[in-house]
């Protein structure tokens, strides 16, 4: 898995412009088509998913003038973003502040503790269900008892879709309702989990464990994200399995997306 960062640079480019000029010439900013361009531009060229949205296509637009066009219907960049992303991408992130890329590269970020993925029903219908991959410690999800392997089907009381979808990742705050599968169809439990998101510092040594199997000591590590404020929590874990007398391990790196 990756975690793909685009940010609207224009603005920067043109500075390195003008960067012999008088410092007090007045650089204009980008417009919004400008920056539509570009996030457009870098979906189509990088996208993994690139194939799930037809709009990304290489000869989806005839000409310059089509592509603005197209572009020009979304009032904000962030809104043409929100379209052109896949259903199965949770990992793709618009930033107009770098600020918050930096907070993000050191594992801060606004979380509810969910992590989760989205699969369309078996029916190839529109419809989307979601399923806990793992919930993070001393977080909303963990208080309310959310655990590896539930589904949900709802958000803020509607079915989950390909189009609103993208309101499990942009609100701060939101209802999911949880349901199960019989093999055919999802039946809803009636239990609802409210959502918040708060600044998580999040600890990328998710889980170390150490199992005895044959008489020989495997280590096993799940390891979320290379991120370098947390290396005494990893050299931690390497410890306690030197301690333990561990000759194999498991690392588990499903779930890391990279890092710093």
């Amino acid at each position: 898995m990756s975690r793909k960062i685009f940010i609207p640079l224009l603005a920067i480019s043109m500075l390195f412009v003008s960067c012999f000029e008088d410092m007090d010439d007045n650089i204009q900013p980008a417009s919004t088509l400008d920056i539509q361009n570009f996030i457009y531009r870098g979906l189509n060229y990088y996208y993994l998913y690139k194939a799930d949205t037809p709009e990304l296509a290489n000869d989806a637009f005839s000409s310059q003038g089509e592509l603005d066009s197209f572009l020009n219907n979304y009032d904000s960049p962030e809104a043409l973003f929100d379209y052109l992303l896949s259903p199965q991408d949770r990992f793709s992130a618009l930033f107009s502040d770098f600020r918050v890329i930096e907070d993000a590269l050191s594992g801060i970020s606004l979380s509810n503790g969910m992590e989760f993925g989205l699969v369309y029903y078996p029916d190839n219908s529109n419809n989307v269900f979601g399923y806990v991959r793992y919930v993070l410690p001393n977080t909303d999800a963990e208080a309310q008892g959310l655990k590896r392997g539930d589904l949900f089907t709802t958000i803020d009381g509607q079915q989950i879709n390909g189009q609103n979808y993208i309101n499990l990742q942009t609100p701060n705050s939101y209802t999911i309702g949880l349901a199960t599968y019989d093999g055919t169809n999802f039946i809803p439990t009636g239990e609802t989990a409210l959502l918040n998101k708060t600044q998580y510092n999040e600890n990328p040594v998710y889980k170390v464990k150490t199992f005895d199997i044959n008489g020989e000591k495997i280590g096993y590590l799940m390891y979320n994200g290379f991120i370098k404020d947390y290396d005494s929590q990893l050299n931690d874990a390497f410890a306690q399995f030197k301690a333990q007398g561990v000759t194999n391990l498991v690392l588990d790196l499903r779930y890391n997306g990279g890092g710093s």
